[in-house]
């Protein structure tokens, strides 16, 4: 019987944790985008800071709950989710702001934060759940 030939790779300072989300400072706000007839179209504006050990933040992934108990996605795009390497210093705290739009029709009443999931550049995913935490309103 012959035994499979591996190779031992040893790195001395392996990344194996996701990016940090400082969940006690996160704001959110939600503008119709016509305040003067609402019509669930909603500019959601969201600031968190963020900060990674090794690799630095990738891209990140932001989940919705609204009133009716329905999840929506939307893809949170750091500076750098394009490029192979972070730029700057990964451990770093940095604040970032990113603005996503609920579609016309979208369900009126109290929305909430349901969840964050950060990537970092070594492919580290880290997943904050805020259910029941983090709300805002729609008209």
């Amino acid at each position: 019987v012959d035994e499979a030939n591996t190779i031992e790779i040893v790195t001395p300072s392996p990344d194996d944790t996701g990016a940090v989300l400082d969940v006690n400072d996160i704001t959110i706000s939600a503008v119709p985008s016509v305040p003067e007839q609402p019509n669930g179209e909603t500019f959601v504006t969201l600031t968190v800071k963020v900060n990674d050990d090794i690799s630095g933040i990738k891209i990140g992934y932001l989940k919705f709950l609204d009133p009716q108990g329905n999840i929506h996605g939307y893809w949170l795009y750091f500076p750098n989710s394009h490029d192979y390497y972070f730029d700057g210093d990964p451990t770093e705290v940095v604040e970032y702001t990113f603005t996503v739009t609920l579609p016309k029709g979208s369900a009126p009443g109290t929305w909430g934060v349901y969840e964050i999931s950060l990537t970092d550049c070594a492919l580290n995913t880290a997943v904050y759940n805020f259910t029941e935490i983090v709300h805002f309103e729609v008209s």
